[in-house]
């Protein structure tokens, strides 16, 4: 009997938690609802939002970046248009792990949901340490056309 209740509990919860995550995130949720429909992406919006993330950046396959979060730019000191039209490889330096990219890469290359931390380089030349998550979105033909780039700075 208690069972049943920890698990409704934890139902709750979770419920709690979206919900106060879409508060916190609007303005992303909408625009990548906007996005989902014009660019006819499978994109779960609880499943981004459950990662209490920093920034976001959508490239397309080739990984040129068309859109990234008002986070992004806090987090690096680049504008949306510096960024836009560029591969996220811009962000990386001397610093930055080739063991760490290469994950990243394989997973593009693979098409499968991947995660790796990386030092990145911020505007001012300064670095931050950044967990990334790459998520390989499809449209409605199952085809990856995008990925989604889930970040989360941890120094």
């Amino acid at each position: 009997m208690i069972h049943n209740y920890l698990n409704s509990a934890d139902i709750i919860f979770k419920e709690l938690k979206l919900n106060t995550q879409r508060r916190v995130f609007k303005s992303d949720l909408e625009k990548l609802e906007q996005l989902k429909n014009q660019l006819d992406l499978d994109l779960n919006l609880d499943q981004v939002i459950l990662n209490n993330y920093d920034a976001l950046v959508l490239t397309d396959c080739n990984q040129v970046i068309s859109w990234v979060n008002k986070g992004f730019v806090k987090m690096t000191g680049y504008t949306s248009e510096e960024a836009i039209g560029k591969r996220p490889s811009f962000l990386q330096g001397p610093k930055t792990c080739e063991k760490g990219k290469a994950k990243l890469k394989e997973g593009i290359r693979l098409g499968r949901q991947t995660k790796s931390t990386l030092i990145n380089y911020r505007k001012t030349g300064a670095t931050y340490e950044c967990q990334i998550s790459i998520v390989p979105l499809k449209n409605s033909d199952d085809k990856i056309t995008h990925f989604l780039a889930i970040e989360k700075e941890i120094s």
